[in-house]
């Protein structure tokens, strides 16, 4: 279907922050080359402007380059992980990585060590031209919605609508091709 069969509503804003977990460590004098601690940073693999793998699979995005400035301040080197956003949480909770993007949510704050925000985030709806009249989260109660399997909005929408039926994709691809259907 053409783009022009659906509108997009911004709605309720995140605030993304940076965060790190268990770099206390770190000493802060000029190790040498070779006693340089790596920073694991875990990525969206698919969130741009913020932060993706290009099709070489190398990290870009906004929050690539600002990893890569704060490991250099902190003379540290610094691993890209990408993966989805489930075994982001996973490895963070294990100790396999020490840093990622995230809203900072009551939730988050209680695990996490969270950074000053960097941007604000907006949820937004994609709905067929003949479904107009949804404008809100609360409009799609009891209607079939898709989203990314596992992504931060998916967890949101389940915990304050729990009788949205979530349609869950593992890509923006899918995403399309079933809304297309």
């Amino acid at each position: 279907m053409e783009s022009s069969h659906y509108w997009h509503s911004g709605l309720g804003g995140w605030t993304c922050h940076l965060f790190l977990v268990s770099l206390l460590w770190i000493n802060m004098a000029s190790p040498s080359a070779a006693e340089r601690p790596t920073l694991v940073y875990a990525l969206d693999q698919q969130f741009l402007p913020l932060e993706a793998s290009d099709p070489a699979g190398q990290p870009v995005g906004f929050n690539i380059e600002l990893v890569r400035l704060l490991a250099e301040t902190m003379e540290m080197d610094v691993e890209f992980k990408a993966m989805p956003w489930i075994e982001v949480t996973r490895q963070l909770r294990d100790g396999k990585i020490d840093m990622a993007a995230m809203p900072a949510t009551p939730e988050a704050e209680v695990l996490y060590d969270f950074a000053i925000p960097h941007h604000i985030s907006f949820i937004g709806i994609i709905v067929r031209k003949d479904n107009a009249g949804i404008r809100r989260l609360e409009d799609l109660r009891y209607k079939q919605v898709i989203m990314l399997a596992d992504d931060l909005e998916n967890h949101y929408v389940q915990g304050e609508w729990p009788d949205m039926a979530l349609a869950p994709v593992n890509g923006v691809e899918t995403q399309g091709e079933r809304m297309s259907a």
